[in-house]
């Protein structure tokens, strides 16, 4: 603890100097002494003032208190994180079934508040109820990881995008929250279209050989997005290997066989997905954009017509498909398609096919 407050009023320090307010402090011993004697003052001065924070500034709490505070919280498998990334730590079916064994947990002093509560409120997206309890945990004991997480993740789900990536931020390194922190910190990056840093977090996430399906479509998806389409494909390989019948996992890895122009592979990924899941509106477009490459125009705008009607508001399946007929010479239907994707869409170009 001494530690840690001598970093503090040494990086308090030096911020007073780089603002220019150590002006105001022109009388502390350690400002005026010659250079020789400086450091000697300067670690006095400060073990001076750390003595005071302390004797002033400590929060009044009785013995049983402050060992409740610091004894490390007691974990059951039935609470254990899974690191499943969009998903709350825990399944809502495996809450439930739960339930009636650990009613015992919360039983007793209602201002009473542990990470199971946490973990029950955030598995019933009682969000603002979960950041007022761990807000009141983190007021007593600021350095409480489990509450800084389970804050961070109502943040997330409630769109603060930026408040959940500091609390995650100081649970990354944490033996019990750090892994799954890095999964919510790849995923907030991801949506803030910060790329690079959602990549690294996501692979800091995978260290050690583990083994993620979903944490390995996440990271493909984003390689993807950064155009690095042989990383990406490798993911999704292993992802595959994992999950065979995962759709989405052959979608995006055709997505990477697409842009790399190997249309055969592609085209045999969006076919394959699609037999596993007849309702992924992106796999359709996909297709219908490696047929429109080769050609094959009938079969590209069935594909097109398939994804809009799964996703009305698709504005890309619009505008290939707006292409398709163009090149069949269906000017009236292409302007039609045209008009539509500008209305969903303002970026969108005329005959301009979107992958």
């Amino acid at each position: 603890m001494l530690k840690r407050l001598y970093q503090f009023l040494w990086k308090l320090n030096k911020v007073m100097k780089t603002f220019g307010v150590s002006r105001y402090f022109r009388n502390l011993p350690f400002q005026r002494a010659p250079r020789s004697r400086r450091s000697g003052r300067l670690r006095l001065w400060l073990y001076i003032t750390g003595a005071l924070s302390c004797a002033l500034c400590w929060p009044v709490q009785d013995a049983a208190v402050m060992a409740q505070s610091l004894e490390p919280v007691q974990r059951t498998d039935t609470y254990t994180i899974t690191g499943s990334l969009m998903r709350s730590p825990i399944s809502a079916d495996s809450a439930s079934e739960n339930s009636a064994a650990d009613t015992s947990t919360y039983t007793g002093d209602d201002d009473v508040f542990d990470d199971r509560k946490a973990n029950a409120l955030l598995q019933s997206s009682e969000y603002d109820e979960l950041i007022r309890n761990c807000n009141a945990v983190l007021d007593r004991n600021a350095l409480c990881a489990w509450a800084r997480f389970y804050r961070g993740c109502a943040y997330f789900h409630q769109d603060d995008l930026r408040a959940a990536v500091r609390d995650f931020k100081q649970t990354s390194d944490d033996d019990y929250f750090g892994r799954t922190s890095h999964i919510w910190l790849g995923s907030a990056y991801e949506r803030l279209k910060k790329y690079q840093t959602s990549l690294v977090h996501y692979s800091e996430a995978l260290k050690g050989g583990v083994k993620d399906a979903s944490l390995l479509v996440s990271r493909g998806c984003i390689m993807n997005l950064l155009g690095r389409w042989h990383d990406a494909i490798d993911d999704f390989d292993k992802a595959i290997e994992l999950q065979p019948g995962n759709a989405l996992s052959l979608s995006h890895r055709g997505y990477a066989y697409a842009k790399l122009s190997n249309f055969e592979e592609a085209l045999s990924d969006f076919s394959a997905a699609l037999s596993i899941d007849s309702g992924l509106s992106l796999a359709y477009n996909y297709r219908g954009f490696v047929l429109n490459q080769r050609k094959d125009f009938d079969a590209a705008i069935e594909d097109f017509t398939k994804a809009v009607e799964l996703s009305p508001e698709y504005a890309a399946a619009y505008v290939n498909r707006g292409c398709a007929y163009f090149a069949k010479g269906d000017n009236e239907r292409a302007d039609k398609d045209f008009r539509k994707a500008k209305e969903l869409d303002s970026h969108m170009r005329d005959r301009r096919p979107v992958l």
